[in-house]
This record gives structure tokens, C-alpha cells and sequence, in this order.
């Protein structure tokens, strides 16, 4: 995903704690078969602060183009550049409501490092939140996160999961689905 403008999301799979298959395979159809920055796009449209968004996947799967992507959609200027943190750890992108959080979490190793590094503080700012590698760290965070996995697929194609942990991501995922 990195760079490629060309790659394309082939499939998306949505599940939260009720286990909405329906909507789940509503949102995959809106969303899949598109280029690899609209899902992104459409949720950061929808981002009004507070939000906690968790990318998993393999290196160079596209979570940085995901948080660039999400970024464009929050009204993030393009001119503003989008990259990932992985040696500051946390970058802040100036938003018209709100600011845009964006923490790569690649160098930590412990999720107790993240205390000394602020993290309470940045959950109190009501800021939305992307955060990239959270799989190295989710018991740090609270539950109510939009968890989006990026599997990479044959021909360079992208396999989209997301999972709503609680009330406010559900929020997140129906949203997206009714934008159609």
C-alpha cells in the first residue's frame, strides 16, 4: 500500500461483540473493490473526537497509507505531510475541529512504556486517535477501539478486518456503513 495508489481493497470482514453479519457484509460491499484510501477517507470524515483507531498488519501492509488516508478525510490539508512516527512516536496533525493523534508503536516493547510517555494524558484530550502496530500494545488502550487489520492478499490487493470493541466504534462502523 505504501506509495501504490493502484492497490485495491478486495474484501472487507466486520465483527463486533454482537456479531453483526448483515451489516458486516453491507459495509463490504460499500467499501470493497475500491482504491486502498476510501475506507480510510470515510472514517475520517467521520472522526468528532475521542476516537481510538488500531491498525494491525505486516510491514509494509498500509497502515501508514491507511492513517494518511484517514487524515485527508478528518480535513487534514494535503499539503500537510503524513508520515509515520516510528522514532518520535507520536505525530499531531492540526485539524479544523480537532487535532489528529497519530502514534507508531513499532519501537515499544512494553505497554507500560507508554505511561511514562503520556499516554493517559493523550487519552484525555478528546482528540481521535490512529494508531499504527496497536497490536503490540492493546492492553494499554482502553476496549472501545476500531481495531482495523490489513492482510495482504495476491496481486498486491488488501483484505480489510475490522472489529468495533465497544459503543463508540460500533458508532463508528454503522456510520460508515450509512454513507454510502
Amino acid at each position: 500500500m505504501a506509495g501504490n495508489r493502484d492497490n485495491r481493497i478486495a474484501a472487507i470482514q466486520v465483527s463486533d461483540e454482537r456479531g453483526t453479519a448483515a451489516f458486516g457484509r453491507r459495509l463490504g460491499k460499500l467499501l470493497a473493490g475500491g482504491e486502498a484510501e476510501r475506507p480510510g477517507r470515510r472514517l475520517g470524515k467521520l472522526l468528532a473526537g475521542g476516537e481510538i483507531v488500531g491498525l494491525v498488519g505486516d510491514l509494509g501492509a498500509g497502515k501508514t497509507t491507511m492513517t494518511r488516508s484517514i487524515a485527508r478525510g478528518a480535513g487534514i490539508p494535503a499539503t500537510t505531510v503524513v508520515n509515520s512516527p516510528t522514532f518520535t512516536i507520536l505525530n499531531v496533525y492540526d485539524g479544523p475541529k480537532k487535532p489528529l493523534l497519530h502514534l507508531d508503536l513499532y519501537r515499544i516493547e512494553d505497554p507500560d512504556e507508554l505511561e511514562g510517555l503520556g499516554l493517559p494524558d493523550l487519552l484525555s484530550t478528546g482528540a481521535p486517535l490512529v494508531i499504527e502496530w496497536f497490536d503490540r500494545c492493546r492492553t494499554a488502550f482502553p476496549p472501545d477501539v476500531l481495531e482495523i487489520t490489513i492482510e495482504i492478499l495476491p496481486g498486491d490487493a488488501r483484505r480489510l478486518h475490522l472489529r468495533a470493541g465497544g459503543p463508540l466504534s460500533r458508532k463508528l462502523l454503522r456510520a460508515l456503513a450509512s454513507r454510502a
